[in-house]
C-alpha cells in the first residue's frame, strides 16, 4: 500500500510569522545524551484518527534520532527558555518560536450535530479527502471530526430536542515545526507496513488503522488555547 495514499500528511498549521532561532552543527563532544530537545519535537509524526480527531499515541515518524555524521548535532537556542541550547531531531525541519496570543474570541454557530462535526473536521487543516474521490456535496465529508467527543455531545442533544450550537475559541502559539517530505519511520510502523497485503482487507487493515490511525501529524503550531460549546 502506498504510504501516500493511506497516510495524508496533516497540516496543524497556523500562518503567523515566526522567530527563527539560532541554529549550528554542534561538535561530538557538545552533543551528548543529557542535552535537552526542542520543545514539541514529539507531537509531530504521531498517528491520528481523522473521525474522532484523536491521537493514537503510535508514532509513524522515528522523531528520536538526533545525531549526524560523525556524532554532530543540529543545536537551536531557544530564546524562550533563557537562550538555553537545545538538539534538533534529525526528523524535524523548519522549527521556529513564536510569541503570539490571539487575544480576541472567535465565535461560531452550528445549527445541527453534522454542522458540529464539520466545524471539528476543519480544524485539521489538509484536505484529508485528498484522492478518496468524493463530490463536494457528498454527505461523507462529515465524517471528519463526526466521531469526536463534541460531535457525540451534539448528537445526544439533537435526538432530544432542536439545539444550536456556539463555539467560542481563543488560543496561543509558541513553537512551530514540521516534517520533511519523506521522514524516516519507526522501525514498528515500517514492519507493520510491510506485512499490509496490496488490495484492501478489512481483517488486516482495520487493526492497522485502529493502532496508527487515518492520518499522521506533519505540521504542527505548538501553544494553548480554550474551547467551548
Amino acid at each position: 500500500m502506498p504510504r501516500s495514499g493511506a497516510f495524508i500528511p496533516l497540516l496543524l498549521l497556523f500562518l503567523l510569522p515566526g522567530v527563527s532561532p539560532y541554529r549550528y552543527t554542534g561538535k561530538a563532544e557538545v552533543c551528548d545524551e543529557n542535552m535537552a530537545s526542542v520543545p514539541a519535537h514529539n507531537l509531530v509524526g504521531e498517528g491520528i484518527d481523522i473521525t474522532t480527531l484523536g491521537r493514537t499515541g503510535a508514532y509513524l515518524v522515528d522523531t528520536s534520532l538526533w545525531r549526524g555524521p560523525n556524532g554532530t548535532c543540529s543545536l537551536c537556542r531557544n530564546p524562550l527558555q533563557g537562550g538555553q541550547l537545545q538538539r534538533l531531531p534529525l526528523a524535524v525541519v523548519d522549527w521556529r518560536v513564536h510569541s503570539w496570543c490571539n487575544r480576541d474570541l472567535s465565535s461560531s454557530v452550528e445549527e445541527s450535530a453534522v454542522g458540529v462535526a464539520r466545524a471539528m473536521g476543519s480544524d485539521v487543516n489538509n484536505d484529508w479527502k485528498l484522492e478518496l474521490g468524493l463530490p463536494d456535496e457528498s454527505p461523507v465529508l462529515a465524517l471528519g471530526g463526526s466521531q469526536s467527543r463534541l460531535a457525540g455531545y451534539a448528537y445526544q442533544k439533537e435526538l432530544h430536542d432542536k439545539y444550536m450550537f456556539i463555539r467560542h475559541e481563543v488560543s496561543c502559539v509558541y513553537y512551530r515545526l514540521r516534517l520533511p517530505q519523506d521522514p524516516p519511520l519507526t522501525p514498528h510502523f515500517s514492519r507493520a507496513l510491510s506485512r499490509l497485503p496490496p488490495r484492501y482487507n478489512s481483517a488486516a487493515y482495520r487493526p492497522f488503522l485502529a493502532t496508527y490511525g487515518t492520518h499522521y501529524i506533519s505540521q504542527a503550531a505548538v501553544g494553548g488555547g480554550a474551547c467551548g460549546s
